[in-house]
């Protein structure tokens, strides 16, 4: 994440951003964020007051299901692309991101 506008950064917030991604999902994926811990035993106990399979969140900001979601951010600095579907111009894509010029820089080699 980089700021592009300048003058658009003061209306950026992580809150904002929390609440964006999570109502993104649809009712039945948020409520998935209200299930029993996953993994877990079904023979111990859990919080059954709050937490149930197949629960609908409507509310973008109920308690239980916002506790449990997260946000990931991942910041790559290099990826490759491999593609061997053909032995004979197998070839390997690799992009790296230069932070000097903020531009991502392609480099086609040997796989």
């Amino acid at each position: 994440m980089r700021i592009v506008d300048g003058q658009k950064e003061s209306e950026w917030s992580w809150n904002r951003e929390l609440t964006g991604h999570f109502g993104n999902n649809s009712p039945g994926l948020r409520g998935s964020f209200r299930a029993p811990p996953p993994g877990q035993p079904v023979s111990e106990p859990y919080d059954d007051k709050n937490l149930k399979l197949g629960a609908k969140v409507e509310d973008l900001n109920d308690p239980v299901a916002r506790k449990n979601f997260r946000v990931v951010v991942i910041k790559p600095e290099e990826v490759e692309q491999l593609d061997i579907s053909d032995p004979t111009t197998a070839r390997r894509q690799v992009y790296t991101y230069d932070e000097a010029t903020a531009e991502w820089k392609h480099k086609e080699t040997w796989p």
